[in-house]
């Protein structure tokens, strides 16, 4: 409600099948919550109002949009979320989220048992999409693998940070499919081999 914007979630087959324990830091209380000037509280000591996104006029409706403007630039500033898992000086970079992600972590251990530096990356605001830490994490000569549960879809977010096709491969899976620990290792060990016979690639 910060924002007063609609959230999506996106959650996959098997994270909606899952259970698992959540513990909160701290307890919430409800004292301690920040009154908000949109909620509706019956005007008891304030002047009657409504909320409307309807502007009939010309320019009060470019100024509510200029208003939506700034708010979208607070959110890209602000919001954007992602964490990595052994990604400092990895040769190739998992990117993935949901169920996937936590599938890639075990295949960048796997992989780095068998001598390959791999590290992960999880966007986990999709919009704003984490494209500075992205790119920050994929230095210049990293390999990048997307990841999903579809055709490819986030892949073209990770395609706009990096401009750099030739870095950028892609494993998917269809209709409920989930990629295994196995196809993600079979995979980063096919590219690696790719770039160590010479092909247009740069592994350390």
């Amino acid at each position: 409600d910060k924002y007063r914007i609609t959230v999506m979630i996106l959650a996959d087959g098997m994270l909606g099948q899952m259970m698992e324990p959540l513990e909160f830091d701290e307890d919430i209380q409800p004292s301690g919550i920040v009154e908000k000037p949109w909620v509706m509280t019956g005007a008891k000591a304030r002047p009657g109002g409504s909320i409307k996104s309807l502007f009939l006029k010309g320019d009060s409706l470019e100024q509510h949009n200029e208003a939506l403007q700034e708010k979208y630039r607070n959110i890209t500033n602000n919001e954007k979320r992602s964490e990595t898992y052994k990604a400092a000086g990895a040769d190739i970079i998992i990117v993935s989220y949901g169920t996937i992600y936590r599938i890639a972590c075990s295949c960048v251990d796997k992989l780095r048992q068998n001598g390959i530096k791999a590290g992960a990356f999880r966007p986990i605001t999709l919009w704003p999409f984490p494209s500075e830490e992205i790119k920050s994490t994929a230095k210049k000569n990293t390999q990048i693998l997307v990841v999903e549960m579809s055709a490819g879809q986030m892949v073209e977010d990770v395609r706009l940070a990096i401009q750099d096709d030739e870095r950028i491969k892609f494993l998917g899976r269809m209709g409920g499919g989930i990629p295994s620990e196995e196809e993600i290792v079979k995979e980063v060990n096919r590219l690696v081999g790719e770039c160590r016979r010479g092909d247009p690639c740069v592994l350390s």
